[in-house]
């Protein structure tokens, strides 16, 4: 490959590829990548998220409401405020029902646009159309970025990306003129609306003012002076502000409800967080759908140190005069869109997601990028061998790990296999056995994730409807009764709880943790439905009671 001009033209194999042609390829590299999730059904919290959401969406009134309200897979309140995602599963809705295809259609086409917008902005941005095929190349295949694919309420973090690089672009086509740094800094903010990670972008930027002044930056192309360059910084952080603004009026809060918190303690897990961020770009084949808290908590020296030296190269990287352009941007851009994600401020959902790592990415795909097109500059055979032999491993690698996503069964079993020890894997399949009517297999998923863990409240919630399922109410009683000591504030047990008192007819303690469920999460419509059906069951027991 050998750069004809500024335009991102190349020569591939002494062909000529010119935009169309690299656009062309890349969406046939994503579409044979991914065609065969087009298969896959509704899995983990679509079912929350998408399927049991139906009759909400079915209302366009309650548009208003997503706009107002927390991203809430069940009812657990949660930090997550990304209500572009969530509309566009209304609009799916009103579109074509709840048919899987077309939900897992449109992210296939989201990371389709997300890898061409990235590849014309290393072109825009470098002047080096090589360098940017190679870089979107690796990033259409990295096997991280199937989970962020084949999930589809992941769709938030396509979105998320899809608006930034945008942004990006539109920035340096546009230059520092107002119309388009205004329409950037917009970008930036449906980013923010459809995921909270992007809230580095601005940080970002003044990076790049500060390191790169009137740097050589784009190839033959001068970086815009730095005057202008500040001027467009602005915007960018007023559309932060305005984000925070709306995001601390529905959530009531900035950030997560825990905040920072610094021990010995939080510094090994974090160094452990750093560390597996590093193997998931490094080493992009031993994937797992669910990372756990207790999977990153054992000290270790030897992850601690490579921790360290991880951060120590990206930072030497981006500081260093001499560092060429691609690997400083590279690296700037991976430091900043993995701080919102480090658990330094601790993530409910997991400690560590695939999915969280598809902005990321990106840079580590540049900075790759650029080293194989130094390998081919320096050995044109052996450089091809080696992109088309990495380009061939993580297209066979992604092809395959989209089919965990098929169905939860699948994709539960292969967290088992991740992890033997992981709690919450087996408790997952044992809710898609139980949903499925394996009560059998069920209760003994439920009851291998208590042998673990005795003091897991949600396994013995699960217990418990399965329980119930088999009408053993007393031993459902006592599991969920379990569950509701270990977790006060699970509205979930608690609701479960005064289901099964319903069924016994015990209405007056059915009302009780029906209320209980209703004051933890004032907005369970499940638990408002329990309650008003118990009351009347009760009124009715009582005036029998009276005759």
């Amino acid at each position: 490959m050998e750069n004809k001009s500024g335009n991102g033209d190349v020569r591939l194999f002494g062909l000529a590829l010119n935009r169309r042609l690299a656009v062309l390829l890349l969406l046939l590299a994503v579409v044979a990548a991914y065609w065969n999730s087009l298969s896959a059904g509704f899995v983990w919290d679509d079912h929350y998220l998408i399927v049991e959401k139906g009759q909400f969406f079915s209302d366009p009134g309650n548009a208003l409401a997503i706009l107002k309200t927390a991203d809430n897979a069940q009812a657990v309140k949660t930090p997550y405020y990304r209500p572009l995602s969530i509309l566009t599963f209304m609009m799916d809705y009103h579109l074509w029902g709840q048919n899987p295809f077309w939900y897992h259609l449109e992210n296939l086409l989201l990371h389709a646009v997300c890898v061409l917008v990235f590849y014309l902005l290393v072109a825009e941005v470098f002047g080096d159309g090589a360098l940017a095929f190679i870089s979107a190349l690796l990033f259409a295949l990295y096997p991280v970025n199937a989970e962020a694919v084949d999930f589809i309420s992941a769709r938030n973090t396509l979105l998320n990306a899809a608006f930034v690089f945008g942004s990006l672009l539109v920035l340096k086509k546009g230059g520092p003129k107002r119309v388009f740094v205004l329409a950037a800094a917009g970008l930036f903010f449906l980013s923010l609306l459809s995921k909270e990670q992007t809230v580095a972008l601005p940080f970002f930027l003044l990076c790049l003012a500060l390191l790169l002044p009137g740097e050589n930056f784009a190839g033959a192309q001068k970086w815009r002076p730095v005057k202008k360059w500040w001027m467009t910084l602005p915007a960018f952080f007023a559309a932060a502000a305005g984000y925070m603004v709306l995001r601390r009026a529905a959530l009531g809060m900035y950030a997560s409800g825990e905040g920072i918190r610094f021990s010995a303690g939080r510094l090994v897990f974090i160094s452990n967080v750093v560390f597996e961020g590093a193997r998931l770009m490094v080493f992009p084949f031993n994937l797992n759908a669910l990372y756990t808290n207790q999977s990153m908590a054992p000290f270790s020296w030897l992850k601690s140190l490579l921790s360290v030296l991880w951060l120590a190269m990206l930072i030497f990287l981006a500081v260093r005069k001499k560092t060429p352009a691609p690997l400083r941007a590279g690296a700037l851009w991976f430091l900043w869109m993995v701080l919102p994600v480090s658990d330094i401020i601790p993530i409910p959902s997991a400690p560590v997601a695939e999915r969280f790592y598809y902005l990321p990415a990106a840079g580590f795909a540049l900075m790759a990028g650029y080293a194989l097109r130094q390998a081919y500059r320096k050995v044109p055979p052996a450089g091809v061998a080696l992109i088309i032999l990495i380009a061939v491993s993580f297209e066979v690698r992604t092809f395959e790990r989209n089919f965990v996503w098929w169905d939860n069964l699948d994709l539960y079993q292969s967290m088992v296999r991740a992890d033997p020890g992981n709690v919450d894997a087996y408790n997952n399949l044992g809710t898609a056995y139980l949903k499925i009517g394996k009560l059998p297999r069920a209760i003994g998923e439920f009851e291998t994730a208590i042998s673990i863990n005795p003091y897991y409240s949600e396994a013995h919630d699960d217990l418990g409807m399965a329980f119930t399922q088999l009408g053993r109410l007393n031993d459902a009683v006592r599991e969920l009764t379990i569950a509701v000591d270990l977790k006060p504030d699970s509205a979930v047990a608690h609701n479960n709880l005064g289901a099964v008192y319903g069924k016994m007819g015990r209405y007056r303690e059915a009302i009780g943790e029906f209320q209980t469920a209703l004051r933890i999460y004032p907005g369970y419509a499940q638990a408002g439905r329990n309650l008003g059906m118990a009351e009347e069951e009760l009124k009715k027991q009582d005036a029998g009671r009276a005759k």
